[in-house]
């Protein structure tokens, strides 16, 4: 019967067969998580100005918008209590 071999092992006997790999590998590993935590983080505070700048914060109605409520059957505004 075939003993399975983990991942783990498969990994340390191709770096003892060819160590320069782990040369190439270290550095290769390194700069790819720095450069997922740097775009996490830029994401992340471009969020956030989004966030905190990006509000619904509408301007001046133009003249013409005001006429569009005028006509039709009048509605009483909504107390608190109601």
């Amino acid at each position: 019967m075939q003993r399975r071999s983990s991942a783990g092992r498969w990994a340390v006997s191709t770096v003892r067969a060819n160590p320069a790999l782990l040369l190439l590998a270290i550095p290769v590993v390194a700069v790819t998580a720095a450069m997922v935590i740097a775009v996490t983080v830029v994401w992340a505070v471009l969020m956030i100005v989004v966030m905190i700048l990006g509000g619904r914060a509408r301007g001046p109605r133009p003249p013409w918008a005001y006429a569009r409520h005028a006509y039709g059957p009048r509605r009483r505004p909504r107390s608190y209590w109601a």
